[in-house]
């Protein structure tokens, strides 16, 4: 029996690896067969978006996608080699991830307003990381810095792992980092949150104000992963594989093991997602807009 692939577009170790292997351990006894995971990440997650895109419509491929690779980019690439919507199959939505303002725990900054003080005192000696040209990180510092009238350096990795690092090492001021990337500093003292880049405070972290609180509006960058295969999969494929993440996700240990990592779900079926789409598009579209940002 061949294995099923699940395309995590992104190098191993962030919070999409974490994921994909979740998702790896909860489908291999419900599936019957092997789910392997195959990371390919560069190019803003487009390479391995853009293979399931061209894989056959057979239930051997599928695609671990995110609020990335299904509307980011459309609204910052000119050449996107796939369509988000066309080339796909939409078969589960699966968890969504906020994101957090954060600082060193060796930095001066004490809370948004000590930073934003810091940042227009010496902007051309202050860098922020992101984990790549059109991630939320690239976006909300982008915005951050137009909505708060601030500017820093903007340092992309490839990945949350290398940015965490150097964060961690205090060779970075500050970033807009996925609470996944981040949770564990946050709670051992490594990492100070300052500010959610949230719709809504996290229940994770409750005493932790959004940015709007803060005075600091408009910077909303919960981001989603969802489960999609390529164009034209038959429907018993589709049914049969919702069914095992709706099993999935309603394991309590899984969703225990998820929201202590950082997520929060986002539970849709087939049709759901799909109709999703086109709102999330349009939301990231706004978004890139009000960030003026573009993919260097």
């Amino acid at each position: 029996m061949r294995p099923v692939r699940l395309v995590v577009p992104y190098p191993p170790g962030g919070p999409s690896d974490f994921v994909g292997r979740m998702l790896a351990e909860a489908f291999q006894p419900r599936l019957g067969q092997p789910l392997v995971i195959d990371n390919r990440g560069g190019g803003n997650a487009t390479i391995g978006t853009a293979a399931v895109a061209a894989a056959p419509s057979d239930g051997s491929m599928f695609l671990l996608a995110t609020s990335q690779t299904h509307a980011i980019n459309l609204a910052m690439m000119e050449n996107l080699p796939y369509r988000p919507v066309e080339d796909f199959t939409s078969i589960a939505g699966l968890v969504a991830l906020p994101h957090v303002l954060v600082v060193p725990a060796a930095s001066a900054a004490r809370n948004l307003a000590g930073l934003l003080a810091m940042l227009r005192t010496a902007p051309d000696r202050h860098s922020h990381g992101s984990t790549g040209y059109g991630t939320g990180g690239h976006l909300g510092g982008a915005m951050l810095a137009r909505v708060a009238g601030v500017s820093s350096i903007h340092v992309p990795f490839r990945g949350a792992g290398p940015m965490v690092t150097e964060l961690l090492a205090g060779r970075l001021d500050y970033a807009i980092a996925t609470l996944a990337s981040v949770m564990q500093h946050i709670r051992s003292g490594a990492i100070r949150a300052l500010g959610a880049a949230s719709s809504s405070r996290l229940a994770q972290l409750p005493d932790l104000p959004t940015l709007a609180e803060l005075g600091v509006p408009g910077v909303d960058l919960d981001a989603w992963y969802a489960l999609f295969g390529p164009a034209g999969l038959p429907t018993p494929v589709v049914d049969g594989m919702a069914g095992v993440v709706a099993l999935a996700l309603n394991d309590p240990a899984a969703v225990s093991r998820l929201h202590e990592a950082g997520f929060v779900m986002w539970r849709r079926a087939p049709a759901e997602l799909h109709a999703a789409l086109p709102a999330e598009i349009a939301r990231w579209r706004g978004l890139v807009r009000a960030a003026d940002a573009r993919i260097d």
